[in-house]
């Protein structure tokens, strides 16, 4: 994995996180609220996958009210 690879990680997780949190969500609640496994979502917020892909995103954006980096 590439460095910024790694930054661009990072730069989901913490908005993910912090949205969810200030939302009341918990991490199964987004993840059954976008069509994705909990695990699937969980990994995302933790930067420990790929980001997701388009539709995810735009998914998630709406579900958290954010704007996502593309």
């Amino acid at each position: 994995m590439s460095n910024l690879e790694k930054v661009t990680q990072i730069s989901y997780m913490t908005p993910l996180k912090k949205a969810r949190l200030e939302k009341g969500f918990t991490q199964s609640q987004v993840a059954r609220m976008i069509g994705v496994s909990s695990g699937t979502y969980i990994l995302w917020e933790n930067g420990g996958t790929k980001m997701p892909k388009e539709e995810s995103r735009i998914k998630l954006e709406k579900v958290l009210g954010i704007k996502l980096g593309e």
